[in-house]
């Protein structure tokens, strides 16, 4: 069984080459490295590590660029991380023993820890540090799993779920979450996922301050739009991860923030719920391909930077 690593990328030459150079540092012997890179300028990738398959692509979109790597990659399995992420050394290989000592699990998400430590009173984004292993083989809450930034897939998995939602995900339409949507895709179609603290990586906490809460902002807008595309979709289960958002991850922050006098909860809250309320509302006019639970953007893959609702690049 071999693996394929994919790393999507847009105008952060310096991240993508620490990501790079860490996995260089894999002794795996399975590992094919794919880099879709959708920079405005071609970077000299390739001369990190002669397992590095170097894609240009004048797309514009992290969940495109996935999709664009999956397609043009190899491994029996398909594993990814961000270019802000240093994986360790041993992440190919961990991702290869779990998926061969566990044949009944499709997908795995992996621990993700902080590269450096945060600057006091700032939130660490998309860490995930518990210990202890679980398997997953119902719908829940798709953010229990982990993140998109250290997940892996058997490659059947993509015949049967499809691709990445190309109008979700950072440089598309409706900012964020296709990581979530595509988990959650998957344990709708009945595969298992197995959470692992074997397969690591360590995630670069590089923005502060206003940069901070305009993540949280494409978060909460990508998670409402996510839940009402499940909703169109007659999935009355995507009603409680709304729940969940408006209560356990939003108002619940808001209270605590108002009873420990702690501004920034009550603006984590409100964020959550408000702009929660944004994706819907984004979303609600977005054609849907209903057996494919996937939004029918139009501009998907192909805006420029200047022309994309989001404007930003890659988010995660």
């Amino acid at each position: 069984m071999n693996i394929s690593a994919l790393v999507c990328t847009r105008n952060r030459p310096e991240l993508v080459r620490g990501c790079l150079e860490a996995m260089a540092g894999s002794p795996c012997p399975d590992l094919e490295i794919v880099v879709v890179d959708q920079s405005t300028d071609s970077a000299e990738l390739a001369a990190v590590d002669r397992r590095i398959r170097y894609i240009h692509s004048a797309t514009v979109g992290l969940s495109r660029a996935r999709d664009i790597g999956v397609q043009q990659s190899s491994g029996d399995v398909v594993a990814f991380t961000d270019d802000d992420c240093v994986p360790d050394k041993t992440w190919a290989a961990a991702i290869l023993k779990e998926f061969a000592e566990n044949q009944d699990i499709s997908a795995i998400y992996g621990r993700t820890l902080p590269y450096e430590q945060a600057r006091r009173r700032e939130r660490q984004v998309a860490i995930k540090s518990d210990a202890e292993r679980r398997i997953f083989s119902r719908r829940c809450n798709p953010w229990r799993l982990g993140h998109g930034n250290n997940m892996a897939f058997r490659r059947r998995v993509f015949e049967v779920v499809g691709p990445f939602d190309e109008a979700l995900g950072p440089g598309g339409l409706l900012r964020n979450c296709d990581d979530a949507d595509f988990t959650y895709r998957l344990l709708k179609a009945g595969f298992k996922a197995l959470y692992s603290p074997e397969p690591l990586v360590y995630h670069r906490q590089f923005r502060h301050g206003e940069d901070l809460w305009r993540l949280e902002r494409g978060y909460s807008i990508g998670a409402g739009a996510l839940c009402w595309k499940h909703l169109r979709c007659g999935d009355k289960y995507a009603l409680k991860l709304l729940l969940d958002r408006w209560g356990k991850a939003g108002a619940a922050h808001i209270i605590y923030g108002l009873l420990t006098g702690k501004p920034t909860h009550i603006r984590l809250g409100w964020y959550r719920i408000v702009y929660s309320i944004m994706g819907m509302w984004k979303a609600r006019a977005v054609p849907i391909d209903v057996s494919r639970r996937v939004f029918l953007d139009p501009g998907a893959g192909g805006r420029s930077n200047e022309q994309s609702l989001c404007g930003h690049m890659y988010s995660q």
